[in-house]
């Protein structure tokens, strides 16, 4: 992991790549857009900030083009498809609801978002 971030690659990619992964950056420095339900992200300025406390972490983020967008907890999908729990109530049909959770696929993620941003 930490000869990843050498790199200069996020530290989420876990995977060993190869030579050709390595050279192929078509999407490594492109714009990303995170989208967040807690709202003083969205007017945090990574590149302005010299806070002593995150002068590590704001330096590593600096280096990437992103942007923070706010999102309503109950409207932020994503987050709630891939963070929350199914609430069941009864043991009786607890497959039977748990096979309907599961059927929650990235297209209809992103389908949902499509819709948000019009």
């Amino acid at each position: 992991m930490i000869d990843l971030i050498a790199t200069g690659l996020p530290g989420f990619i876990l995977q060993k790549l190869n030579r050709d992964e390595l050279n192929d950056t078509t999407d490594l420095f492109n714009e990303i857009r995170k989208y967040e339900d807690h709202k003083p992200l969205e007017n945090m300025n990574i590149k302005s900030r010299t806070d002593e406390e995150l002068g590590d972490l704001t330096y590593y983020l600096s280096q990437y083009d992103f942007t923070v967008k706010y999102i309503p907890g109950k409207e932020n999908v994503e987050a709630d498809c891939l963070s929350r729990n199914p609430v069941l109530e009864s043991e009786d049909n607890k497959e039977e609801l748990l096979e309907i959770v599961n059927l929650i696929q990235i297209k209809d993620i992103v389908e949902d978002q499509e819709k948000m941003k019009q």
